[in-house]
């Protein structure tokens, strides 16, 4: 069983291409289901999506960009599928080894394939190296190197990865983009992304390898990072794409990516440091909530539908996430979040 990724709005039809990144994601947004509704149609779905998932893995661990039709093997996807395999094997005990032993051998991978500058590529064919995409094999090695502590490799590499992110960072606080990085490429996300998910990366060492030797300077670097970050506060409580520099065509002050940077983020965010995250953090949620009040049809659009004949009722975003917006009239069950 797989979840197509992509529809094509001209053309009002889904794209027969299936991401193993997306589809994991999809799976672990299914066992969330599961642990707050006990229906088992859920975890039947997502085990049955990483089962297939799993066939697609190559054997020195990586996996293609989209199944059989593209077989390029792209950094950012090869650490978010061990990342949310690591996040299952914490919802689901019986298949928990399966999901740890393919995301173990996805950290192998990475670790492989780390550059001697402490970078890792874009991708197997575009050798560009930029902060972001080191920061998403940094996210997921801090967190193989808390669940194998035998791999010390992991734990040399995420020190390494962050020393690289470093060296990235202009004056002003920003990292450098993959554009900049690479000029004449077009990449698909705005400078807000670059540097969230750089944040994010930095974040999760820092959680996952509290003792490392480094952690005092891993904090600096992240509030140095999340100083930019906060200038993209618009007064509506959602953070704009960038402050217009021209970095690219995302690079838009007008332009407000609400999705990914005023809820997804956060959320991230809050799942990595529970109670305990830094003043940041919350200014940022808070904003994000203020936004959210504006925004009422997110409480109860479907994002996860009710298997059919299950009885089930639809999965919303608010309980998908564990978030709840002030102005929801029906309130969601909250969960901890992983």
């Amino acid at each position: 069983m797989l979840v197509r990724e992509r529809y094509d709005l001209q053309e009002r039809r889904w794209i027969s291409l299936y991401r193993p990144d997306c589809n994991v994601e999809t799976a672990y947004a299914f066992l969330r289901a599961w642990e707050q509704t006990g229906d088992n149609h859920y975890l039947e779905l997502a085990r049955a999506i990483y089962r297939s998932i799993a066939a697609f893995q190559n054997p020195d661990g990586s996996f293609p960009f989209a199944d059989r039709k593209d077989r390029h093997v792209y950094t950012n996807d090869n650490s978010e599928v061990p990342i949310f395999l690591m996040r299952m094997a914490r919802l689901d005990a019986e298949y928990a080894p399966r999901y740890l032993e393919t995301a173990r051998k996805g950290a192998d991978f990475l670790a492989g394939i780390q550059n001697d500058d402490g970078s890792w590529r874009v991708v197997d064919n575009d050798d560009s190296r930029n902060a972001m995409f080191t920061a998403h094999a940094v996210a997921a090695l801090s967190m193989a190197a808390a669940a194998f502590p035998d791999r010390a490799e992991y734990e040399r590499a995420v020190e390494n990865g962050i020393a690289f992110i470093r060296t990235q960072v202009l004056p002003s606080g920003r990292v450098r983009t993959c554009c900049e990085v690479h000029p004449g490429t077009e990449y698909w996300r705005p400078p807000s992304s670059d540097q969230a998910i750089t944040v994010r990366g930095i974040a999760m060492a820092e959680y996952y390898l509290p003792d490392n030797p480094h952690i005092d300077g891993w904090k600096d670097l992240r509030r140095t990072l999340l100083g930019w970050l906060d200038l993209l506060a618009d007064g509506s409580g959602a953070l704009r794409n960038g402050l217009g520099e021209g970095i690219n065509s995302a690079d838009l002050p007008d332009l407000t990516d609400n999705a990914t940077m005023s809820i997804l983020l956060p959320s991230e965010w809050r799942r990595i440091y529970g109670a305990g995250w830094w003043t940041g953090i919350l200014l940022i949620e808070r904003r994000s909530m203020a936004w959210l009040r504006s925004a009422p049809a997110i409480c109860s659009t479907p994002t996860i539908p009710a298997p059919t004949g299950s009885g089930a009722a639809p999965i919303t975003f608010a309980t998908a996430t564990g978030i709840l917006p002030p102005s929801c009239s029906t309130p969601a069950r909250r969960v901890v979040p992983r």
